[in-house]
């Protein structure tokens, strides 16, 4: 049986043939692998039995993935368009002073995306948790991740910790967050820009010399940590 990951699934449940669909049905019903997404996804499909599994499934994907989660302003938190990402790019072959005086201004505080995670069991926290992640609602969703067992559910109420100066906390949260986990990137930026609300400078700096961004959002996070550290 051919295998899909969680983007082919939903590109298909939108797009896919009727053909597409029941094999991609056949797959999630009968996977065994430790997908987080992809068991949550099965989870959902099982108990969407008796009505459309597909109908529900892009019901669900218009209620929680169309939208992004909101900024809050009260911590300057600032999402960098593409293009002011290449602008950026080209001001520091120009000139570093340019680029230093630009990424000073940005927050090292991000809200990531909320994930389309398809959970459906009998709490329901972590859909519970990002419907209020995606609203804003920091408090109320970190209730709900702090019930889970999970990487995910551990890293999101380390967000939440942060974006709401918990520091102390989501430095602890943080450091959960094990190398073999999809986060772990994404969570030792995050350590180092706790490190350096609670003073501890150069444990931020450590953490910065020693990671390799993924993509260009990661690198240009860690260049504005950086740069708050000199």
């Amino acid at each position: 049986m051919q295998p899909y990951n969680i983007n082919q699934i939903l590109n298909i449940a939108q797009n896919g043939s009727s053909e597409e669909w029941e094999r991609v049905l056949k797959f999630v019903k009968t996977y065994q692998s430790d997908d987080d997404e992809i068991l949550g996804l099965k989870t959902f499909v099982f108990n969407h039995l008796d009505d459309n599994p597909r109908e529900a499934l892009l019901t669900f994907l218009s209620e929680i993935k169309l939208s992004k989660p909101k900024e809050l302003k009260y911590y300057r938190l600032t999402r960098l368009p593409n293009w002011v990402l290449a602008a950026v790019a080209t001001l520091l072959i120009v000139s570093g002073i340019l680029f230093n005086r630009y990424t000073n201004k940005v927050s090292i505080h991000m809200v990531d995306d909320a994930l389309p995670i398809y959970l459906s069991s009998d709490d329901v926290w972590l859909n519970k948790g990002m419907a209020q992640y995606k609203k804003g609602d920091f408090n109320a969703a970190l209730v709900n991740f702090e019930k889970l067992n999970s990487d995910t559910g551990t890293y999101y109420a380390a967000i939440c910790n942060e974006l709401t100066a918990h520091y102390n906390q989501s430095l602890i949260e943080l450091k959960e967050i094990p190398t073999t986990s999809v986060f772990y990137s994404k969570a030792q930026i995050r350590l180092a820009a706790v490190y350096f609300e609670l003073g501890e400078l150069d444990q931020a700096k450590a953490i910065l010399n020693n990671i390799k961004p993924f993509d260009e959002i990661e690198a240009q996070r860690i260049k504005s940590i950086k740069v708050k550290l000199n």
